[in-house]
């Protein structure tokens, strides 16, 4: 029998938009074996992933214990969230409208 499959609703901020962010997160992902999407607006990075318990598990550690190399990752939440099923793992285009409540880098 497969095992169990979820899905969670993740919320990342601090400085995470322009460091690399989403394609990180997509390896990861995909790496796990995960189905969902990434992307970022106005409040940071938001992710729905879904798959495996554990390895949801595991890419919650991940993001908190290794982000890229330029990000400043200041929390990172879930939720559950109904399992949709489908497969792979997609970016979605950066979506924006209020005021920005992100860090964003400087630009040298």
């Amino acid at each position: 029998m497969p095992p169990a499959l979820a899905r969670r609703a993740i919320r990342v901020t601090g400085l995470v938009q322009g460091v690399g962010f989403r394609p990180y997160v997509h390896a990861l992902a995909t790496g796990l074996g995960l189905a969902g999407f990434v992307g970022n607006d106005e409040r940071g990075v938001f992710i729905e992933a879904e798959g495996a318990p554990d390895r949801i598990d595991r890419l919650l550690a991940e993001l908190r214990e290794h982000p890229p190399p330029l990000a400043q990752v200041t929390a990172v939440s879930a939720r559950a969230v109904a399992v949709r099923g489908g497969s792979g793992f997609t970016i979605e285009a950066s979506t924006s409208g209020g005021r920005a409540a992100t860090i964003v880098p400087p630009i040298e």
